[in-house]
This record gives structure tokens, C-alpha cells and sequence, in this order.
């Protein structure tokens, strides 16, 4: 049976209302029983009710409606990408859609002999997404008792901050006048509004991206718990002078960005402790890759990949399948992660990274294609440039990154490294012309020419 077939199984199972109901229901008995207490108590009028109900279950509606109505086509997306990624021989790989260029030579490769046996690539879907996602199953698709607890635990986190928040701390009746008589839990009402910012904001990207899942409440979770400790402790040991207005914007700033409020306190306790503090800051941090937002960088830290030696040297299939990054994306964040790696750090790399950039490389593969000598005497770029400026630009880039001397070529002994450089395979199997009929499964990265070799310009 095809992928395609499976995938037809999925939405008729996935189509069905019955198994809807006990999600929904667990929710709003997890939620309702919360939002009845604090109205009870007094805490809440009418109005502040209806505010917490959507403020709190605004979340948890959204993935309420994901599960139900999961992507589609996850499970081919996922297969076509571990064949053009290269990340084993075609028929140890699943069975690709019939419609794919790959299906021919999974084909002649005898796929269909190892199709009955286990296969490592279909297990990790089937426990990511379920056997019942990718078969159907009798009943149509069911959300396990464990993956609503992280949901429903979350929600009763919003209901409770939200109450705090609307209720007795009144946060919203209060005016610039006020500023200066905030208290401690004050300033943890206004952190926990900032968790919530990130976090619904997280949370509607992962939606769109058909990413949502229980993992990104138990985050949410540990984001608002992170932003209760560490605002009344900066409150305390930095901020007891600071003015009520900077008070209010770090309560909210650490509680969009927790790790920030820990690299102050970090820096506070090392004037006093000296080296005995280890430093939060990473050589390499993923913010210094083009397109890692803020938004993918909490995304790819709840995967266990902090930095770029973490991504370097992730297990790709593990990454597509557990997040909704574009791969064409992934794969580049890799390829630049592989380059820079292999430079200083930023802060005193001596503008490495900038003599790169003017001459058009950012990445890994890039330098390999531009110090690759053209085959056979032919111009590059289909006579566009001139023997003559292809040889020049092969001469400068040798000593591109050199100081105080022409030789040893740093570029050289770079390129000569990639060759065993984990993942960057699979990143030239990406980018190879998938188009054409009959191309190369793989070369190695060719050598750096030598000074006289043809270059482009007929002369050795």
C-alpha cells in the first residue's frame, strides 16, 4: 500500500467527530472548575470571567483544533526529505510517493524487498505522530490521556496567572502615577504577562506551521515558572534603585526572555565571585546564523540545541521530523553553522566573517564552489567571467583570511577539514540539481586547485 493511500486512511480517520468530544471535555473540565473557583471567591467579576476564560483557553483551543485536524501530509513531506537529504541508500529508506523522482530509484534499488521488514525511519514517525495517524486506525485518531496533561497543566497556569493578573493584583486599573507603589507581586503579574506574549505568540506560530504539540505546553509551562523566580530575585539584587518605569519594562522583559534576566544576575554574582561563575554566553550562539529569529531559536532549544556545534552535528531526521522548519532552511542554517564554526568568534574574529561576506560566501558549500577549479578549462558561469578574473579570484581567495604572511592558506587548510565535517554530506546531497534524470549521489568536496592549475583559463 502506498504513502499516498496511507495518507488518504489518515484523513478519514482524522475526519471524525466522536473522538473530538473527550478532548474538549477534559479541557473545559480542567479550566472551567478553575474560572468557577476564582469567580466564586469573589475575585472576578462577569466581565474579568469572560476575559480569563479567553485568555487562558485561547491555547488550549488551539490545539484542540490541531489534533483533530493534524497536517495532512506530514508523512510524505517527511519521506521525500530523507531521500533528497541522502540519509541512507535509497532502499533502506520508506517507500517514496509513486509521483516523486525518487520512487525509480528506490525502485531499482530493490526497495520493495525491505518494505515488510522494521524500518527506523517509519518507527520514529509512528512514535512521534502515532501508529494511528499514518494507518488510520479502527477508531480514528486518539489523543493519548499523556499528551493532554501538559495542555490541561498549562491552561490551569493561565487560568491562575490571568485570575492573579485581572483580580487581586488589578494590574490593569493601574496608571504612570502608580508606578512607584508596586509591589514584588506586582512586578511577577507583569512578568507573567510577558511568558504569556512569547508563548501565545510561539504557539500560533507552531499552529500555522503544523507544529503544535504537547511539548510546547510543557515549555510554556517552564517559561512562566522561570519568569516567577527570576523577577523577584533581579527586583531585589539590581533593581531596588532603579526608577518604576525600568522596573515594570525588566518585570516584562524577563518574562519574554527569561535566559536574559539569568545573564544579569550571571554578570552581578561574577564582580563578586570572579571566574568561579560559569559564563551563560556561548562562542557560537545561534542568533549569529542569518534567519534564526528569536521564534526559531526558542524552537530549536526545546530540541536540545543550543548553539552552533549542537546544530552542526544534530541528527537531521530527528529535527525535520520533531519540528516544521523548512528543511531548504534547516539545511542552510547547517551549512553556515559548518563555516562558522571553523572561524573565531565573533567578538574577535578580526572581520573574518566580513572579508567572507564581500566576496559572497556565507556558508560552508559555498566556499567549496568558489575555490573549485571550472572542469576542463571552461569558463564559470557560462563564459561570464573572464579566464583571467576567475584566476585572480582563486589567487585572492587562498589568502582571503591570512594576517602577516601569503602562506599557509587558512581557505585551504578550511576546505581540506569540511571533508569530514558531519552533516555537510547531507547538505550537498540537498543541494545537487534533483531535477536531472541521472545526477551524482555524492562527491566529495573537490580539492583546492593549485597555484597553475586550470582555472578557467586553458593554462597549467
Amino acid at each position: 500500500m502506498g504513502a499516498t493511500r496511507r495518507i488518504g486512511t489518515m484523513r478519514e480517520g482524522a475526519g471524525r467527530d466522536t473522538p473530538r468530544l473527550p478532548m474538549w471535555a477534559l479541557l473545559a473540565a480542567a479550566g472551567g472548575t478553575v474560572v468557577l473557583a476564582a469567580g466564586a471567591a469573589e475575585h472576578l467579576g462577569m466581565l474579568q470571567i469572560f476575559a480569563v476564560s479567553v485568555l487562558a483557553f485561547l491555547p488550549a483551543c488551539m490545539f484542540a483544533r490541531f489534533e483533530t485536524v493534524r497536517a495532512q501530509s506530514v508523512l510524505d513531506e517527511y519521506v521525500l526529505n530523507l531521500h533528497r537529504l541522502g540519509m541512507d541508500l535509497p532502499q533502506y529508506l520508506p517507500r517514496p510517493p509513486r509521483s516523486s523522482i525518487y520512487f525509480d530509484r528506490w525502485q531499482q534499488a530493490e526497495g520493495d524487498r525491505f518494505e515488510g521488514e522494521r524500518n527506523l525511519y517509519r518507527e520514529k514517525f509512528d512514535a512521534y505522530y502515532g501508529r494511528s495517524t499514518d494507518h488510520g486506525g479502527a477508531g480514528g485518531y486518539r489523543v493519548k490521556a499523556e499528551t493532554v496533561v501538559p495542555v490541561a497543566l498549562a491552561t490551569g497556569v493561565f487560568v491562575a496567572g490571568w485570575t492573579a493578573v485581572l483580580g487581586p493584583l488589578r494590574l490593569t486599573a493601574v496608571g504612570p502615577q502608580q508606578l512607584g507603589s508596586l509591589t514584588t507581586p506586582d512586578l511577577l503579574g507583569v512578568g507573567f504577562v510577558g511568558a504569556y506574549l512569547f508563548t501565545l505568540q510561539v504557539l500560533i506560530r507552531r499552529y500555522f506551521q503544523a507544529d503544535l504539540k504537547a511539548s510546547a505546553y510543557v515549555n510554556a509551562v517552564t517559561r512562566v515558572v522561570s519568569a516567577l523566580i527570576v523577577v523577584p530575585v533581579m527586583n531585589d539584587a539590581l533593581l531596588q534603585v532603579a526608577s518604576p518605569q525600568t522596573r515594570v519594562g525588566v518585570a516584562f522583559v524577563v518574562g519574554f526572555f527569561p535566559l536574559v534576566g539569568l545573564q544579569a544576575l550571571e554578570k552581578a554574582a561574577a564582580l563578586a565571585l570572579r571566574t568561579l561563575v560559569p559564563s551563560l554566553r556561548n562562542d557560537y550562539p545561534l542568533s549569529d546564523l542569518d534567519g534564526v529569529s528569536v521564534w526559531y531559536e526558542a524552537r530549536l532549544l526545546e530540541l536540545g540545541i543550543e548553539d552552533m556545534e549542537n546544530l552542526a552535528t544534530a541528527n537531521l531526521v530527528d529535527v525535520i521530523l520533531h519540528s516544521q522548519v523548512p528543511v531548504a532552511r534547516l539545511v542552510d542554517w547547517v551549512d553556515q553553522a559548518h563555516l562558522y564554526l571553523h572561524l573565531e568568534p565573533r567578538a574577535n574574529d578580526g572581520g573574518t566573517r566580513q572579508v567572507l561576506r564581500r566576496l559572497g560566501i556565507r556558508t560552508a558549500t559555498a566556499l567549496e564552489d568558489a575555490l573549485r577549479p571550472s572542469p576542463n578549462g571552461t569558463p564559470l558561469a557560462g563564459g561570464l567571467v573572464p579566464p583571467e578574473a576567475n584566476q585572480e579570484l582563486l589567487d585572492n581567495l587562498r589568502c582571503a583570511l591570512n594576517r602577516g604572511g601569503l602562506s599557509p592558506s587558512v581557505t585551504t587548510a578550511m576546505l581540506k577539514t569540511f571533508d569530514n565535517d558531519p552533516n555537510l554530506r547531507h547538505v550537498r546531497k540537498w543541494k545537487e540539481d534533483w531535477s536531472r534524470p541521472q545526477h551524482r549521489s555524492f562527491a566529495p568536496p573537490v580539492a583546492l586547485a593549485p597555484v597553475g592549475a586550470t582555472n578557467g583559463n586553458g593554462r597549467h
